[in-house]
């Protein structure tokens, strides 16, 4: 039998609806607001990046699993652009690969004042950006970075180095899906990078590739979380670069290195990155590009696994 719906439940039913289409509005109002007055208008144009040979990419993420890419699989990246991200420039097989894309999305490459041992680590960085490319790279970093950053000298020390900057201002994930799919379209927004392999896979979609396969995407630092005695969280963060057996360190929130995560602050950041990638597979859909998570060991499920 069919339930009638009484006037009350009908009244609730419809302010519901109504408060809905207001919060809606609201929302979008806000984030195109935002996002207006923060957007870069002069930032490049991301098709004039591409690299016109190629109609692939290959996005290189720093995990563990990468390192079985380059030891049995490297062949695969002949033929495609390719995109690396922080710092992927100290390892060995940078002068190797050769990338036409470099992002450096973490907030600590504007920092004025890191702490001594990120100091330490930018200033390697820059010293093998200057003497070691040979080769044409784009340097991309956020549009916030604009006004001062540790890599705004490396063109004029290195005439291969090229230094752009992209809108990265995110729009709030309840706003209704035409607004963001405009919004990203015009390079006025973009999803929210909580890891730079979001910022990459999102550019690389903007700049026009069509398939876009993603390496070394482990994105398994919950698997080497340590809550101290102290309460303090520690973790291994572990690079395809680096030794096998790495200290814990603890798990630093600010570029300065005084502040730690709390444990509910790592998850809801972690559950931040997996929701973005998400969000970026959505819009692939959209524009229809196609995006392939190829790392042998991943934690990401927004995108078609592929093996290599």
């Amino acid at each position: 039998m069919f339930r009638t719906v009484g006037v009350k439940e009908l009244f609730v039913r419809s302010v519901r609806a109504f408060l809905n289409i207001i919060r809606m509005v609201f929302l979008n109002c806000c984030s195109f607001l935002k996002v207006i007055v923060k957007a870069d208008f002069l930032i490049a144009n991301l098709k004039q990046l591409k690299n016109k040979n190629f109609d692939d990419c290959v996005i290189v993420g720093t995990g563990p699993s990468f390192k079985e890419v380059l030891d049995q699989k490297i062949d695969f990246l002949k033929g495609k652009s390719i995109f690396c991200v922080n710092e992927f420039v100290v390892s060995e097989y940078f002068g190797v690969i050769k990338p036409d894309f470099y992002l450096l999305y973490d907030p600590i490459y504007w920092d004025r004042r890191p702490s001594d041992h990120v100091r330490t680590m930018i200033e390697k960085d820059l010293r093998i950006f200057k003497e070691n490319v040979s080769w044409p790279i784009t340097l991309i970093m956020p549009a916030s970075a604009k006004r001062w950053n540790w890599f705004s000298t490396l063109p004029k020390l290195n005439k291969n180095i090229q230094l752009c900057y992209v809108n990265t201002t995110w729009v709030h994930p309840d706003c209704s899906r035409g607004l963001r799919n405009f919004l990203y379209k015009m390079n006025l927004a973009a999803p929210r990078a909580q890891t730079v392999l979001i910022g990459a896979t999102f550019l690389a979609i903007n700049m026009g590739y069509k398939k876009i396969f993603l390496t070394g995407a482990d994105h398994s630092w919950h698997e080497n979380i340590v809550l101290g005695q102290d309460n303090v969280l520690c973790v291994k963060v572990e690079h395809f670069y680096a030794e096998d057996d790495l200290p814990l360190r603890p798990f630093y929130s600010n570029p300065e290195e005084t502040e730690t995560f709390k444990t509910h602050e790592l998850f809801k950041a972690l559950s931040l990155i997996f929701q973005g990638h998400h969000e970026v597979a959505q819009y692939a859909k959209f524009v229809g590009a196609s995006v392939y998570n190829a790392s042998k060991k991943t934690f990401i499920d927004a995108y078609e696994r592929v093996s290599l």
